[in-house]
């Protein structure tokens, strides 16, 4: 067992004790307190400041019986788990089973002495279990406090603290049947918290001032640079792309796209190639003239680009046709059960369709059964991702999956 415990005795039989002790010692028990008789045990309770996992009570008491001590213990409270132990006959049994279920105690079992040994274990374990989910449940509520509570401030000082890490999701070509390419999800890897989702802290991040934003972004590109350095060292990867989600508002800057070619320039290799910037459709309903200056020199610089969460937005098709993308991403929201959705069906032939005149490369997203992905085959959609593959993973498991996925 992994939680202490700690344990009242209430018995008068020295051996009974005894075994009971001699049991526990098989389980993570941190105190054990003993009792006599039950007069003893009440004064007990009365000064009891502390709390108790369980009870093993026996009702057999000179004096002051067991079920003197249960009335006392239910009025006040005391004890969250209670065992009644008796070495009477199945007829009195059965009638302090009734007793105390009919009078609502916080009875976990009766068992009769001498105590078998799978029924002493099945009423620890039950104990222990119970009080691990509380804790569970406890820790979880203070974490989704200090969820709720995350600030810009938190944020920078993750940046600074380089928190957020990088988790890969693979894109597998559908036509050759081999990674190609994966998109790079930050996580926040919070000292106390543990790992948080994006969506517990992208919303905060959208609402930081540029500069934040910029600094997030420069963190994500160093993580795919990383990657892309530890594959090379494996293999050959010249032509495998890692796409980075970006923040439009980065590129209403004009010198935005000039500061990030001059970082990478100072790699150890031309990775502008391999890097895929990510923005979403609704994105483009912002300042279209900088936007298409913008992006258009990330591409002279040889960066591609993908349109995300297409169909989503508001973009007019002329506008998409001016603008410099690469890539075309379907939503996964119209490749859900895009094998019985006529609708979703439809949109996704379109889009298809659309990205072909363009000349665009179409990749798919959120793919989750095999019947989706026939479907995307049978479009010539070029590109997708999704748990049917594989979900988000960081780098040491990422690596192994493209080789494996590869080697087939």
């Amino acid at each position: 067992m992994s939680e202490s415990l700690k344990v009242i005795i209430v018995e008068d039989d020295r051996f009974q004790r005894m075994v009971l002790k001699s049991m526990l010692k098989h389980f993570s028990v941190e105190e054990v307190v003993e009792f006599d008789n039950g007069k003893s045990a009440h004064d007990f309770f009365k000064k009891l400041d502390n709390e108790y996992d369980i009870l093993f009570l026996d009702l057999n008491l000179p004096g002051y019986d067991g079920l003197k001590l249960l009335d006392f213990l239910q009025e006040n409270k005391f004890i969250k788990n209670i065992v009644v132990l008796s070495g009477a006959g199945e007829d009195v049994l059965k009638s302090v089973k009734s007793y105390v279920s009919s009078n609502h105690f916080n009875i976990l079992n009766v068992l009769k002495k001498p105590i078998a040994g799978h029924e002493f274990v099945l009423v620890i374990d039950n104990v222990v279990q119970n009080k691990l989910k509380k804790m569970e449940d406890s820790q979880k509520k203070r974490f989704e406090v200090a969820e709720s509570s995350l600030s810009i401030a938190d944020i920078e000082k993750a940046i600074k603290n380089r928190e957020f890490v990088a988790f890969f999701q693979p894109q597998i070509d559908l036509e050759t049947n081999k990674v190609v390419g994966a998109e790079a999800l930050a996580r926040w890897m919070h000292p106390e918290l543990g790992l948080i989702p994006p969506y517990k802290f992208i919303p905060v991040l959208e609402s930081s001032p540029l500069q934040i934003k910029k600094s997030f972004t420069y963190l994500m590109l160093e993580r795919a640079i990383e990657t892309l350095d530890r594959l090379n060292e494996i293999d050959s990867f010249e032509e495998f792309k890692i796409s980075v989600n970006v923040f439009i508002s980065l590129f209403e800057n004009e010198s935005m796209c000039d500061r990030i070619a001059s970082w990478f320039n100072l790699l150890k290799r031309n990775y502008m190639k391999n890097i895929v910037f990510e923005v979403t459709e609704s994105g483009l309903s912002r300042d279209k003239k900088m936007l298409n200056y913008s992006l258009t020199r990330l591409r002279l610089k040889g960066f591609e680009l993908s349109l995300d969460d297409f169909g989503t937005g508001y973009s007019s098709l002329k506008q998409l046709a001016e603008s410099p993308f690469t890539e075309l991403k379907i939503d996964r929201a119209f490749v859900a059960n895009i094998h019985n959705d006529k609708k979703n069906f439809t949109i996704a032939k379109m889009a298809a369709m659309l990205g072909r005149e363009l000349n665009l490369k179409v990749i798919a997203e959120g793919c989750e059964v095999e019947k989706e992905v026939d479907v995307l085959k049978n479009l010539n959609v070029d590109v997708a991702q999704g748990y049917f593959f594989a979900k988000p993973m960081p780098f040491y498991e990422f690596k192994d999956f493209v080789i494996d996925f590869n080697s087939k």
